[in-house]
């Protein structure tokens, strides 16, 4: 036998789950001339973007890619309210496969918020990318039969795969320091009553600089064909955001990886163990007899099948010298309980999650105690949650960035409050 003991999932679950019980928020904080009015409002309105959204679903998804494989990724896009009107909503949506996303390389930044570009790769049935792209090329290659097998998951008769492709770009810009104390973009802007308003230097220069703004780019791709595009966002960085377990650069190479990457050999040995039970197990006769050739001639088959037959009387010849005996049942060495009891053990060492927060009985008996092992517990993995509310600050840092761009006329907007009680406000 060849047993699969799955004790991880309930490891995984542990930090899931616990993220899920505690979910995190986006707060705003007045600076550079805000006021306390207008961050409310913008936090309200970041809380019904996540509310109405299901940003949570992105999250939660996230955070299970990153704990499982290393790395989880979610994005924010543009899209209508609705098919009928013009206005627009910012949206938080989930990745589902974390390994679709291909990052810049010579990012450092945990959540890619220094990533030069980032490829989005999605797949869409070949009807579908017809009718929405009737001029396109699917993009079919021909495959040598002797290799077509090392293709698997890339070509597909069905599906054709396209990429959204998203970099980072630069526009120059000129700044003005006015006499209010605010920076203002008066690149579009030269007018005289603007300039008379810009601050001056002691020789009479107006006080300005030029700066290279960063806006994020993106072309939706086939392999052969730029299908849709460019957009243009004005945000300081692309909006996928990375979530990534464990990161150790070694030299030039960078290693990454979640919870379940060295739970794997403690986990083998443990299906390894509890396997060779079972075969000492299956192996053991249910019954063993030591007797006589005379005692049990005529009745071999009787004894032979005793473990098999619900008669409890057994008759053996009483002529002979001696009566049958039953023998015990071999024993299960106990090295391999040991072990198997051992590997369980390392499991929890290698994950730092222990008895008390899986809700197994341990040694604490009192409630400060079990609390601080849970605690020992929640440190160890701690990590994963942190990772994940960095790259939850940065897509606020670029949903307060398309505010403006998106609600740029009036209209009545729905904000919660921290007490989810909502409210309704008029944008302008």
């Amino acid at each position: 036998p060849c047993l699969t003991i799955n004790r991880l999932t309930a490891f995984v679950a542990q930090i899931v789950g616990d993220r899920r019980m505690n979910e995190t928020v986006i707060k705003v904080l007045p600076d550079n001339g805000g006021t306390e009015s207008v961050a409310r409002v913008r936090e309200g309105l970041m809380r019904s973007i996540q509310k109405i959204g299901r940003a949570d679903i992105a999250y939660d998804k996230a955070l299970e890619s990153q704990v499982i494989c290393g790395i989880g990724n979610f994005q924010v896009y543009l899209d209508y309210e609705s098919d009928d009107v013009f206005e627009q909503k910012i949206c938080i949506a989930q990745i589902p496969n974390p390994l679709s996303v291909i990052w810049d390389r010579m990012l450092v930044d945990g959540t890619g918020a220094d990533a030069g570009h980032v490829f989005v790769e999605d797949t869409i049935p070949r009807s579908l990318f017809e009718k929405r792209y009737p001029k396109a090329s699917p993009a079919d290659m021909a495959i040598d039969t002797s290799t077509s097998g090392n293709m698997s998951g890339w070509i597909d008769t069905d599906d054709v795969r396209i990429v959204s492709y998203w970099r980072m770009r630069t526009r120059k810009r000129t700044l003005a320091l006015m006499n209010d104390g605010s920076t203002r973009d008066i690149t579009d802007d030269n007018t005289p009553e603007t300039l008379s308003q810009i601050v001056q230097r002691k020789d009479g220069s107006p006080i300005m600089r030029e700066v290279d703004r960063k806006y994020a780019e993106m072309y939706v791709c086939s392999g052969l064909d730029v299908l849709e595009g460019p957009y243009h966002l004005d945000i300081s960085r692309v909006p996928v955001f990375r979530v990534p377990g464990w990161e150790v650069n070694v030299g030039a190479t960078k290693h990454r990886w979640g919870l379940v990457r060295f739970l794997k050999d403690p986990q083998r040995l443990h299906n390894f163990m509890r396997s060779a039970v079972a075969e000492k197990l299956m192996a053991a006769p249910r019954a063993v007899w030591m007797a006589s050739s005379e005692a049990v001639a005529g009745r071999e088959k009787d004894f032979r099948n005793s473990a098999l037959s619900d008669d409890p009387l057994l008759i053996y010849n009483a002529e002979a010298a001696q009566s049958p005996q039953r023998m015990p049942p071999a024993q299960l060495e106990n090295g391999l309980l040991e072990l198997a009891e051992l590997s369980s053990q390392d499991i929890k060492d290698v994950s730092n999650i222990h008895e008390a927060n899986l809700g197994m009985p341990s040694n604490e008996v009192s409630g400060a105690a079990i609390q601080a092992r849970q605690r020992v517990s929640d440190t160890g993995t701690v990590l994963y949650h942190d990772n994940l509310n960095q790259a939850i600050e940065q897509a606020g840092i670029v949903i307060n960035d398309l505010i403006p761009v998106v609600y740029d006329t009036p209209r009545v907007i729905k904000v919660l409050g921290e007490d989810a009680r909502q409210d309704l406000q008029v944008s302008n």
